[in-house]
């Protein structure tokens, strides 16, 4: 009997997790999409430099939510880990936090 009643925690335990996982982190991540969409397109014509970073955001942005929904998929099904999207974004394709704040400190205009 004791199996059983670990065996229903862990269950209840997983599922606990991806309601959580969806509610906070699927959530946010998807108001941060919306949001450099919605930024992008108030971009004038020649800010092109930003439209490629807003573009990175959003893309980015759209791949942690597909691989979110495998994960919640994952926690609430018993079944095999599914197989997650390519890995080779992170392997200096994508921006890093450095070239971001090199980014930002370039693209403002100066204070003289």
């Amino acid at each position: 009997m004791s199996c059983r009643v670990a065996a229903a925690a862990v269950v209840g335990e997983r599922q606990r997790i991806a309601r959580e996982l969806h509610d906070v982190i699927a959530h946010s991540v998807s108001v941060m999409t919306v949001q450099a969409g919605a930024v992008r397109r108030l971009l004038l014509p020649d800010q092109e430099k930003e439209r490629r970073a807003l573009e990175s955001v959003e893309a980015t942005g759209r791949e942690a939510l597909t691989e979110m929904r495998r994960l919640v998929g994952l926690l609430r099904d018993r079944g095999s880990m599914p197989a997650f999207g390519s890995t080779s974004r992170l392997s200096g394709s994508s921006p890093t936090v450095s070239s971001a704040a090199h980014w930002l400190t370039s693209s403002r205009p100066s204070s003289t």
